[in-house]
């Protein structure tokens, strides 16, 4: 796998849907109950003004809900465009704002600087995931948390991306995918790698030194992923 040109066709897409992103929070049930999700993780392990990191921000809304509740936020993405518009929507300036340069999977984090890493649907997307999960437990101190969600693979709607991403390896499908009404879809499918089984996700998570806590047999097509540093 080329890693920069998959990163940056990653930053592409976000940088194109980053204008409509915040509106997915109000308009669509299932993606605003997320920041629900994530509130009830955080502060069943963790009390303010504990420092979170969300990475892979997007626009912003999980990292100002958790910080209008009292938690220290830095927010981190790889699209600048997202980074934009977390800024302007973050109007009282409570969440620092930083987005990726030319670092590369390293993080712009000292050692040990946060209590907890919040990250939505991101990690699918990481060509090097081994690479940031180990970032992660560098920059988490003794004891902290990673909460993330990635791709549910038992969810019968992944199986239906499975058998879309199958049909995009065609030749000329993906072109003509690019000029239809599903090109969105299809360019995430692309770009969206890290589709995994729960106990691998568990495996990855162990081999970085984290200890993953238990998870719901089934939790419908987002899986809730917690690890703590120890």
């Amino acid at each position: 796998m080329d890693e920069a040109k998959h990163t940056l066709q990653t930053r592409q897409f976000f940088d194109a849907v980053a204008p409509g992103w915040t509106a997915r929070y109000t308009q669509d049930a299932a993606v605003a109950a997320r920041i629900a999700r994530f509130h009830d993780a955080v502060q069943t392990r963790l009390s303010p003004p504990a420092s979170i990191l969300d990475f892979g921000c997007g626009s912003g809304d999980i990292a100002l809900s958790l910080a209008a509740t009292g938690y220290t936020l830095t927010g981190f993405d790889l699209s600048t465009q997202m980074i934009e518009q977390a800024q302007r929507a973050d109007t009282e300036q409570r969440v620092a704002w930083i987005a990726r340069g030319k670092q590369g999977d390293n993080l712009p984090f000292e050692d040990a600087s946060f209590d907890a890493i919040v990250t939505s649907s991101v990690l699918e997307y990481l060509p090097a995931l081994n690479v940031t999960l180990g970032e992660f437990v560098r920059v988490l101190r003794p004891g902290g948390w990673l909460i993330a969600t990635v791709p549910d693979m038992r969810d019968p709607h992944r199986r239906r991306e499975h058998w879309f991403r199958t049909v995009l390896t065609l030749p000329g499908v993906a072109t003509l995918a690019r000029h239809s009404r599903w090109r969105e879809g299809a360019h995430y499918l692309q770009i969206s790698i890290n589709r995994m089984a729960a106990a691998a996700w568990q495996e990855r998570l162990q081999a970085s030194g984290m200890t993953p806590e238990a998870w719901p047999e089934f939790t419908g097509p987002l899986l809730m992923l917690v690890a703590q540093r120890p």
